[in-house]
């Protein structure tokens, strides 16, 4: 491995981390706000908050047009050929064509509020707080917008301190006003005004960089942000329009107490999302600064050496959650969810495969084959709608489960065959010894739930005994090498106290490394020799 390659690779697992970091507190901070708030305004009130939140959240869906996809493809790419003024202009024209794009879409907000709340929410009276949404719209759309800047200059820290700001002002601010007598209407408040004081703080920061040089030439036009992004945004509506779609379809057959189980599997579901999603936002950036060098081996090899890290964590943690859905269940919300394990098995299963589409997904973004990704996700709603209606029809809740697991499959067959065409070659080997080794460590651990009736105590025991089980098979399987070490002890580095944790389990696997070298495969070694 190239020194150069090896800063590559190092840099992107560190941006990872730290975007981990940054969306495991702030998801922490959000849900604790909602259950303080929940329990604040009682059931009836706290549905009338959501309930005001539905018309600014579908505006948002049509504020973008695949602008910050074009920011973070472009930004990247000229910051990776040293272009700062080329960069410069890029922001400038970006934030100014999504600064007229949401203007108009908050004035529609604002002035149509009750129309809105009419159509969209079927509840008219609720226009007032449907009006005062016209700013969260505003002050969220310029944030992502912000966001992908920083993402694209690699200002990971900063992204990071931007999201926690934002959970942060909104834990301590909704409690508070509605503590103070103010209701629906507080927590309406202390929501926006979060998002209002992210997004002024991420556009100074991103304005004072922009003001550091003078305009180039125009390189970037306007047009061609809107060429690149828009397959990328029409892409993600139509994977909203499946979700839509499943989920209307299973709410004519779900009973009430059904949609609260698969609610509650979902919840779970997003703890595993937390650790595929970093690597989709740090990839795009890092493929596209490789792309304008021509970089086609590393590219490869970052490609492979991503989806081996990527898999080790994500799998590992889907099939725990999957296999022990039991008493990981009970243990948040009780014996009263009953279907939800079983939904949430079901559920994890396709997330088994999401680093191969997410990283693939990341790659043709940053290689600019946007088309393809709007033909992965057209050929993936044409498939799974049917697909999905008969499942549910059928099957109800657990039709419902099986068609999320399987929802995924028709794009990654698309995107696979897509960069074979490219020549990037996927190493197979290593992936399917992770698979094994995650499915062994889990069935290790199955039979101790027969040996307690103390669901928590088994639930700990059965996640040691998987994690215990996983890394030593990881490492005298040789998918954890003492290059992996290496590269994972100075990737923890970057995040003083969460790396100081997880260096824990990496000394542990140093030890196993030890052990296999001096003992294992030293006697193999001279077996051979004699």
């Amino acid at each position: 491995m190239s020194e150069e390659f090896g800063k590559v690779l190092i840099r992107t697992s560190q941006d990872a981390l730290i975007v981990f970091v940054g969306n495991f507190l702030s998801t922490l901070f959000l849900a604790v706000s909602a259950i303080i708030v929940a329990r604040l305004l009682q059931p009836e009130n706290y549905g009338v908050y959501s309930v005001s939140l539905v018309v600014s959240s579908v505006i948002l869906l049509f504020t973008d047009f695949g602008v910050d996809s074009a920011l973070v493809k472009y930004v990247s790419k000229f910051n990776a050929l040293k272009k700062e003024e080329v960069v410069r202009e890029i922001i400038v024209k970006g934030l100014m064509l999504k600064f007229l794009i949401v203007s108009a879409a908050s004035i529609i907000n604002y002035s149509f509020a009750l129309e809105l709340s009419t159509v969209l929410a079927e509840r008219p009276e609720l226009s007032y707080y449907v009006s005062l949404t016209a700013f969260l719209t505003f002050s969220t759309a310029l944030m992502n917008s912000s966001l992908a800047v920083m993402t694209a200059l690699g200002r990971m820290k900063l992204r990071s301190f931007i999201m926690v700001t934002q959970s942060l002002t909104k834990l301590l601010l909704s409690p508070l006003l509605v503590l103070l007598g103010l209701g629906v209407l507080g927590a309406l408040v202390g929501h926006i005004v979060s998002y209002v004081v992210s997004c002024f703080v991420s556009l100074l920061v991103i304005l004072k960089y922009v003001k550091l040089g003078e305009p180039s030439e125009g390189i970037i036009r306007t047009s061609d942000l809107i060429r690149f992004g828009f397959p990328l945004y029409l892409s993600g509506l139509l994977g909203v329009v499946l979700q839509r779609l499943q989920y209307v379809t299973l709410a004519r057959v779900a009973t009430n107490a059904e949609l609260g189980n698969i609610q509650a599997a979902n919840q779970f579901v997003s703890l595993i999302t937390l650790t595929i999603t970093p690597f989709s936002i740090t990839l795009f950036p890092v493929f596209s600064g490789l792309e304008v060098r021509s970089a086609w081996e590393e590219i490869n090899k970052l490609l492979n050496n991503v989806l081996k890290y990527m898999c080790i964590f994500t799998v590992q943690v889907a099939l725990i959650i999957g296999g022990f859905s039991q008493d990981v269940v009970r243990f948040i919300y009780g014996r009263l969810y009953v279907t939800a394990p079983l939904y949430l098995a079901l559920m994890s299963v396709g997330y088994v495969y999401a680093p191969l589409t997410v990283t693939l997904t990341a790659l043709l973004s940053g290689l600019g084959r946007t088309r393809d990704l709007l033909y992965s996700s057209a050929i993936q709603l044409v498939i799974m709608a049917p697909v999905s209606y008969l499942l549910i029809m059928s099957a109800g809740p657990k039709g419902y489960a099986v068609s999320l697991s399987l929802t995924g499959l028709p794009a990654l067959t698309y995107l696979l065959l897509a960069s074979r065409k490219l020549n990037i070659n996927i190493s197979w080997k290593p992936l399917i010894k992770i698979y094994l080794v995650s499915l062994s460590s889990v069935l290790v651990a199955i039979p101790i739930r027969y040996s307690t009736e103390n669901y928590i105590i088994r639930l700990l025991t059965e996640s040691l005994t998987s994690i215990t089980a996983y890394t030593t098979l990881l490492v005298f399987t040789d998918s954890l090498s003492w290059r992996d070490y290496e590269l994972l002890k100075k990737t923890f580095k970057t995040i003083p106290i969460l790396g100081s944790i997880l260096s824990v389990f990496l000394e542990v696997a140093r030890f196993l490394l030890w052990v296999r070298d001096k003992y294992v495969w030293k006697t193999s070694t001279d077996s051979d020799s004699s």
